[in-house]
């Protein structure tokens, strides 16, 4: 016969003591900033024993109760799934939901967007899980990494408009703390090293953040007028800032950036007696410069937008802080961005204006013409210290609807109709409608999600008749 062990009273509360401890545990698992055994903040999607993702956790959740109705009942924690190469503090802090405070819905879609908005993470969601015996709710949030290294062809016909190849290393997760690196090197039409580093937010004030650039260019001047005047058309020039970001808003910042800029050689120097009344040499020296810009927008994809809107505008000086500057002049510049969609077809408007004060050397005067302007004509064949240009765009996607859903389509396509219009005019000229020049056509666009678009098709204006052109980049 088997006997059954008898428990005592005395072993019986030791049990339930056991128990209750162990439940305690539990729901302290949840916490709302994970620490490792060094103090130093986890990595989300770790197993380090103050990281939210405890198997004891997932015994208290299934002991919850699903709830539609949690609004503003108290978090009782918040638990994140998935391995994301991010600090799991600076996840939290950006979804925004604290223990201890009431749950909101519209703050923690907010707070997803936010989250999506990161390089590091390609998607992110969360479960709300009631728990009945304490009268609150927990968040399972759940990340999936994104793919944040890449090496690609870069391709470029700015500066000399001849076609410049070469490489870019980019890295959206640099040091695993959500900051942006990038090198790039092309040459053949013109040489170009350039390099940034960006981050967007500081972990400790997230309303601040940084932005460094330098790039070295070396060219010929590319405008035709300027062949039988020049006795030197090189350009060799470095130019470097570092950007304070600040944040105001979700969707407004102010940047300042203060920088250098630095002209090698003598040239493009000036044959004399020609031009030497009507443009300014750029000399050799080095120049400070400072540009302060106010940035507002929101896209729904940086890439492909279909919705929203970018608005850049910012004066940027050169020569502000040297004594007897050879370059001392002031630009104003203003870049905006709308897009909507009726059904299938995208609407796109592009504008952007540059106003400068008289004086400019060479270098920095205004160009209009050519594929990345005013499609339909040659290549900067319209100059002056003031430009203006609007491209409006209609674009009907040929093979997808959702450029973020594309993993069955091989090659994303788009048929594009454009009409750019625009002018460049001198401060002592008046402006007129003799001065609006416009150009019109189609193209079939190649989209890439990641990197851009590069554009085939035909180009006509009002006098000439119409020609191909190839043009590869984004938006401007």
């Amino acid at each position: 016969m088997i006997k059954t062990p008898i428990i005592s009273k005395k072993g019986f509360c030791i049990i339930l003591l056991v128990i209750a401890l162990s439940e305690r545990s539990t729901a302290m698992n949840f916490c709302q900033t994970p620490t490792s055994h060094s103090g130093k903040t986890a990595r989300a999607g770790t197993n380090s024993p103050g990281n939210c993702q405890i198997n004891k956790t997932e015994t208290l959740i299934s002991e919850g109760e699903e709830t539609l109705s949690t609004e503003n009942l108290k978090i009782l924690g918040v638990q994140i799934k998935g391995h994301v190469d991010l600090d799991a503090s600076m996840i939290l802090r950006i979804f925004d939901q604290k223990n201890g405070t009431l749950f909101s819905e519209e703050r923690a879609k907010r707070g997803l967007e936010k989250l999506e908005n990161l390089s590091a993470i390609k998607s992110a969601y969360f479960r709300k899980v009631y728990n009945s015996k304490r009268n609150g709710v927990y968040l399972i949030l759940t990340l999936q990494k994104a793919r944040t290294f890449s090496i690609y062809p870069t391709a470029s016909r700015t500066f000399a408009n001849k076609l410049s190849i070469g490489l870019t290393v980019s890295e959206s997760n640099f040091r695993q703390r959500n900051e942006n690196f990038d090198f790039s090197v092309l040459f053949r039409g013109a040489t170009i090293l350039r390099a940034t580093w960006d981050k967007p937010y500081l972990a400790d004030m997230p309303v601040l953040g940084f932005h460094c650039n330098i790039k070295y260019k070396d060219y010929r001047y590319p405008y035709p007028e300027f062949e039988e005047i020049f006795l030197n058309d090189k350009v060799k020039r470095l130019e470097s800032a570092v950007s304070l970001h600040i944040h105001i808003k979700d969707s407004f910042s102010i940047l300042i950036s203060p920088g250098i800029d630095r002209i090698f050689g003598e040239g493009p120097v000036l044959r004399k007696n020609i031009g030497k009344n009507i443009f300014a040499e750029s000399h050799e020296g080095l120049f400070s410069t400072l540009e302060i810009s106010m940035r507002a927008g929101k896209v729904n994809n940086n890439v492909y937008p279909t919705s929203g809107f970018k608005l850049n505008l910012s004066r940027k000086d050169w020569g502000l802080f040297n004594k007897n500057p050879s370059i001392n002049s002031n630009q104003y510049s203003f870049r905006g961005s709308f897009f909507f969609r009726i059904k299938r077809p995208i609407f796109l408007i592009h504008s952007r204006s540059v106003i400068s004060n008289s004086g400019l050397p060479l270098i920095l005067l205004e160009h209009l013409g050519g594929e990345t302007s005013i499609r339909g004509y040659e290549y900067g064949v319209f100059r002056g210290d003031n430009s203006f240009l609007t491209r409006c765009e209609i674009r009907l996607p040929v093979n997808f609807t959702d450029i973020s859903d594309i993993r069955n389509t091989l090659i994303p396509l788009d048929f594009n109709i454009f009409l750019d219009t625009g002018m460049c005019w001198n401060d002592d000229t008046p402006i007129s409608k003799e001065l609006l020049h416009s150009g019109f056509g189609c193209s079939i666009n190649v989209i890439s999600p990641d990197r851009g678009i590069l554009r085939i098709g035909c180009m006509w204006n009002r006098k000439t008749a119409g020609k191909f052109y190839l043009d590869i980049g984004r938006n401007f």
